[in-house]
C-alpha cells in the first residue's frame, strides 16, 4: 500500500511525520502561478493547523518535478499557534497531471492535511472543495472568493439523506486512518 501505487499517482509515499503533540504553520507557495490557480481561490496565504506535518522529501525520496506544490508547512512545537519551528519545510498540498492511455489527462490533487480539527476552519474546507471541482474539470464553478463551505448546522435525518443523495462529492475527515480513505475512494 505504500510503494508503487502512491508513488505512481500521488508522487509520494508515506515516510513519517513530525509527531503527535506538534502542529503546522501552513503557507501558500508564492509563485506566478498561484494567482490564477483555482484551487487556491479564497484560501488564506498563511494558517495555523492542527495537522502533524508529514515528511515528504527525505534522502533519495523527493517529490517529482511534475508535481506542482501549492502549499508548504513548517512543523511547530506544541498544540497552540506560535510554537517554535523545527524540522524541514515540507510540501503539504500539490497537484499532478498524468497522461491517460486514451491521450487525456488524469488530474490528481494531494494533501497531507487530515486532522479533523483542520476542517473546522474554512480555509482547509475550501481548499478541498475547490480541489474536487478542479479534479472534475469544473474550475469555472469556483468563484473568485472560493467555494462556499459554511457549516449549515445539524440536519434532520430526512434532510441529511436528501442532501447526501444529491451530493456530487463527499469529504470525510477521519481520525488516524493513515491516508487509507483517499486510497479506498480512488479504488472505487
Amino acid at each position: 500500500w505504500n510503494a508503487e501505487f502512491p508513488m505512481t499517482y500521488f508522487g509520494h509515499k508515506w515516510i513519517s511525520h513530525y509527531g503527535h503533540g506538534n502542529t503546522t504553520e501552513a503557507y501558500v507557495v508564492e509563485s506566478e502561478a498561484k494567482a490564477d490557480n483555482p484551487i487556491l481561490r479564497g484560501v488564506a496565504p498563511q494558517e495555523w493547523l492542527n495537522s502533524w506535518l508529514y515528511v515528504v522529501n527525505d534522502g533519495d525520496v523527493k517529490l517529482p518535478e511534475d508535481c506542482r506544490v501549492l502549499m508548504v508547512g513548517d512543523a511547530t512545537k506544541g498544540t497552540e499557534p506560535g510554537g517554535e519551528k523545527f524540522g524541514n519545510r515540507e510540501p503539504m498540498t500539490w497537484t499532478r497531471e498524468l497522461p491517460t492511455q486514451d491521450g487525456g489527462v488524469q488530474r490528481v490533487f494531494f494533501t497531507t492535511l487530515g486532522h479533523p480539527r483542520d476542517f473546522l476552519k474554512e480555509g482547509p474546507r475550501r481548499l478541498l472543495v475547490n480541489a474536487i471541482l478542479w479534479g472534475l474539470g469544473r474550475e469555472e464553478a469556483i468563484p473568485a472568493e472560493g467555494t462556499d463551505v459554511e457549516f449549515v448546522g445539524e440536519l434532520s435525518r430526512e434532510r441529511l439523506r436528501e442532501v447526501i443523495q444529491r451530493a456530487r462529492a463527499f469529504v470525510f475527515a477521519a481520525e488516524e486512518d493513515f491516508g487509507i480513505l483517499p486510497v479506498e475512494a480512488q479504488a472505487c
